[in-house]
Protein backbone atom coordinates (compact mmCIF):
# COMPACT_ATOMS: atom_id res chain seq x y z
CA UNK A 1 0.00 0.00 0.00
CA UNK A 2 1.20 3.21 -1.17
CA UNK A 3 2.41 5.87 1.84
CA UNK A 4 -0.26 8.08 0.11
CA UNK A 5 -3.14 5.30 0.60
CA UNK A 6 -2.60 5.09 4.16
CA UNK A 7 -3.09 8.46 4.94
CA UNK A 8 -6.11 8.81 2.68
CA UNK A 9 -7.51 5.83 4.58
CA UNK A 10 -6.33 6.74 8.14
CA UNK A 11 -7.98 10.22 7.56
CA UNK A 12 -10.89 8.38 6.43
CA UNK A 13 -11.23 6.07 9.21
CA UNK A 14 -11.12 9.28 11.47
CA UNK A 15 -13.57 11.03 9.16
CA UNK A 16 -16.30 8.43 9.98
CA UNK A 17 -15.68 8.09 13.69
CA UNK A 18 -19.47 9.09 14.87
CA UNK A 19 -21.32 8.46 17.43
CA UNK A 20 -24.70 9.41 19.82
CA UNK A 21 -22.49 12.37 21.33
CA UNK A 22 -21.47 13.45 17.81
CA UNK A 23 -23.00 16.97 17.60
CA UNK A 24 -25.79 16.86 14.98
CA UNK A 25 -24.38 20.22 13.13
CA UNK A 26 -20.78 19.16 12.83
CA UNK A 27 -22.03 15.61 11.36
CA UNK A 28 -23.88 17.29 8.84
CA UNK A 29 -20.98 19.76 7.99
CA UNK A 30 -18.91 16.68 7.43
CA UNK A 31 -21.50 15.49 4.77
CA UNK A 32 -21.88 18.96 3.46
CA UNK A 33 -18.06 18.99 2.45
CA UNK A 34 -18.32 15.45 0.93
CA UNK A 35 -20.82 16.52 -1.34
CA UNK A 36 -20.57 20.69 -1.25
CA UNK A 37 -19.33 20.78 -5.10
CA UNK A 38 -22.15 18.77 -6.43
CA UNK A 39 -25.25 18.97 -4.52
CA UNK A 40 -27.27 20.64 -1.74
CA UNK A 41 -27.61 18.90 1.65
CA UNK A 42 -30.41 19.10 3.74
CA UNK A 43 -32.01 17.67 7.01
CA UNK A 44 -35.30 17.01 7.62
CA UNK A 45 -35.98 17.23 11.40
CA UNK A 46 -39.01 14.13 10.80
CA UNK A 47 -38.70 10.52 10.10
CA UNK A 48 -42.14 8.51 9.40
CA UNK A 49 -40.81 5.59 10.48
CA UNK A 50 -38.99 6.50 14.04
CA UNK A 51 -42.54 7.91 14.69
CA UNK A 52 -44.23 4.70 14.43
CA UNK A 53 -41.05 2.86 16.04
CA UNK A 54 -43.31 2.47 19.33
CA UNK A 55 -46.82 1.02 17.29
CA UNK A 56 -47.35 -3.14 17.70
CA UNK A 57 -45.42 -5.42 15.83
CA UNK A 58 -42.59 -2.01 14.57
CA UNK A 59 -39.99 -4.42 15.98
CA UNK A 60 -40.86 -8.01 14.04
CA UNK A 61 -42.00 -6.10 10.29
CA UNK A 62 -38.62 -3.23 10.23
CA UNK A 63 -35.73 -5.86 10.42
CA UNK A 64 -33.14 -6.66 7.84
CA UNK A 65 -34.02 -9.98 7.26
CA UNK A 66 -37.92 -8.67 6.37
CA UNK A 67 -36.43 -5.91 3.93
CA UNK A 68 -33.82 -8.57 2.26
CA UNK A 69 -36.83 -11.26 1.78
CA UNK A 70 -39.30 -8.57 0.77
CA UNK A 71 -36.58 -7.28 -2.05
CA UNK A 72 -35.63 -10.66 -3.45
CA UNK A 73 -39.28 -11.44 -3.59
CA UNK A 74 -40.19 -8.64 -5.41
CA UNK A 75 -37.15 -8.19 -7.66
CA UNK A 76 -36.19 -11.97 -8.85
CA UNK A 77 -38.68 -14.15 -7.31
CA UNK A 78 -38.04 -17.53 -6.14
CA UNK A 79 -35.21 -17.65 -8.90
CA UNK A 80 -32.56 -17.03 -7.15
CA UNK A 81 -31.53 -17.94 -3.18
CA UNK A 82 -30.81 -14.80 -0.56
CA UNK A 83 -27.08 -15.55 -0.83
CA UNK A 84 -27.27 -15.15 -4.59
CA UNK A 85 -29.51 -11.77 -4.58
CA UNK A 86 -27.55 -10.47 -1.78
CA UNK A 87 -24.20 -10.95 -4.13
CA UNK A 88 -25.82 -9.89 -7.43
CA UNK A 89 -28.07 -6.62 -6.15
CA UNK A 90 -25.08 -5.39 -3.54
CA UNK A 91 -22.80 -2.17 -4.21
CA UNK A 92 -20.33 -0.22 -2.55
CA UNK A 93 -21.73 3.01 -1.05
CA UNK A 94 -19.86 6.32 -1.80
CA UNK A 95 -18.83 7.90 0.71
CA UNK A 96 -21.04 10.67 1.14
CA UNK A 97 -23.87 7.42 1.51
CA UNK A 98 -21.73 6.42 4.40
CA UNK A 99 -21.63 9.04 6.30
CA UNK A 100 -24.95 10.15 5.55
CA UNK A 101 -26.00 6.58 6.83
CA UNK A 102 -24.15 6.91 9.85
CA UNK A 103 -25.46 10.08 10.69
CA UNK A 104 -28.74 8.74 10.25
CA UNK A 105 -28.19 5.68 12.25
CA UNK A 106 -27.08 7.91 14.98
CA UNK A 107 -29.95 10.31 15.09
CA UNK A 108 -33.28 7.53 14.32
CA UNK A 109 -35.58 11.45 13.96
CA UNK A 110 -34.09 13.00 11.02
CA UNK A 111 -34.29 12.40 7.29
CA UNK A 112 -31.56 13.19 5.44
CA UNK A 113 -31.91 14.65 1.77
CA UNK A 114 -29.55 15.12 -0.42
CA UNK A 115 -30.24 17.10 -3.68
CA UNK A 116 -27.44 16.45 -6.98
CA UNK A 117 -27.89 18.76 -10.01
CA UNK A 118 -26.20 16.71 -12.47
CA UNK A 119 -28.00 13.97 -13.45
CA UNK A 120 -31.28 15.30 -10.79
CA UNK A 121 -30.91 13.04 -8.03
CA UNK A 122 -33.09 13.59 -5.07
CA UNK A 123 -31.81 11.09 -1.66
CA UNK A 124 -33.65 10.70 1.25
CA UNK A 125 -31.35 8.34 3.69
CA UNK A 126 -33.19 7.42 7.17
CA UNK A 127 -33.64 5.03 9.98
CA UNK A 128 -35.35 1.91 9.20
CA UNK A 129 -34.62 0.15 12.89
CA UNK A 130 -31.86 -0.79 14.89
CA UNK A 131 -30.43 -3.33 12.17
CA UNK A 132 -30.44 -0.47 9.04
CA UNK A 133 -30.85 2.29 7.30
CA UNK A 134 -32.68 3.17 4.10
CA UNK A 135 -31.36 4.97 1.12
CA UNK A 136 -34.00 5.90 -1.25
CA UNK A 137 -34.60 7.64 -4.76
CA UNK A 138 -38.32 8.19 -4.11
CA UNK A 139 -38.90 10.30 -7.36
CA UNK A 140 -39.82 9.09 -10.59
CA UNK A 141 -38.45 11.82 -12.24
CA UNK A 142 -35.56 12.67 -9.84
CA UNK A 143 -33.23 8.90 -10.62
CA UNK A 144 -36.52 6.32 -10.76
CA UNK A 145 -38.13 5.05 -7.89
CA UNK A 146 -35.09 3.08 -6.03
CA UNK A 147 -34.37 1.70 -2.36
CA UNK A 148 -31.48 0.65 -1.21
CA UNK A 149 -31.24 -1.31 2.27
CA UNK A 150 -28.01 -0.75 4.28
CA UNK A 151 -26.62 -2.58 7.16
CA UNK A 152 -23.68 -1.57 9.95
CA UNK A 153 -20.88 -0.61 9.25
CA UNK A 154 -22.42 1.05 6.33
CA UNK A 155 -19.92 0.15 3.18
CA UNK A 156 -22.28 -1.66 1.01
CA UNK A 157 -26.16 -1.15 0.16
CA UNK A 158 -28.51 -3.80 -1.25
CA UNK A 159 -31.25 -2.97 -3.95
CA UNK A 160 -34.62 -3.96 -2.37
CA UNK A 161 -37.02 -1.96 -4.61
CA UNK A 162 -36.90 -0.22 -8.37
CA UNK A 163 -40.62 1.03 -9.81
Amino acid sequence: MSRRRYFADELLAEWFTVDAQTPLADLMGRLRQLKSRTASVWLDPHNWVYDRRNNPGFAENETLAKALESGRSYLVGDGMTAGQFRRRFSSSCLPWQRMACLIAHHHPEITIEVNIEKPPLIYKIYWRGPEYVEIGLPHQEHGGERHWVCPPPFTRKVLVNVD
